[in-house]
This record gives structure tokens, sequence and C-alpha cells, in this order.
């Protein structure tokens, strides 16, 4: 949805605004993706450590 309004609002740009809209739009979509690879590096990075947390606490669960 939030996709959709912003390509109304580029197409409601005058014309020599659209290209400039478009590229800010691309980079951000780039920026986007590149934070989410970053945060799944971290996670894999971190993944032994994590699931022994995870594993640790668990164990402090208590059954119902």
């Amino acid at each position: 949805m939030f996709k959709n309004k912003l390509h109304e609002l580029v197409d409601a740009l005058p014309e020599h605004q659209v290209n400039t809209a478009q590229s800010f739009l691309e980079f951000l979509l780039k920026k986007e993706a590149h934070n989410q690879n970053n945060d799944l590096e971290i996670l894999n990075r971190n993944s032994d450590y994590l699931n022994k947390e995870a594993s640790d606490v668990l164990t402090y669960q208590v059954s119902l």
C-alpha cells in the first residue's frame, strides 16, 4: 500500500522531478536491502551465542 502511494506521488510530480524522485526511491530501497543484509550477517555471526542463551532461558521455563 505504501509503495502504491509513493508511485502515485511520483506520477503526480512535474516531468522534470520524476527522475530525481525515482532515483531517490531506488536509493532508499537499496539502503533498506543493505540494512537487512547487515542485520542478517549480525544474527548469523552471533547465532551460536544466541542459541546457547535461548537454551539456557528455556531451562528456567516451568511446565504448566
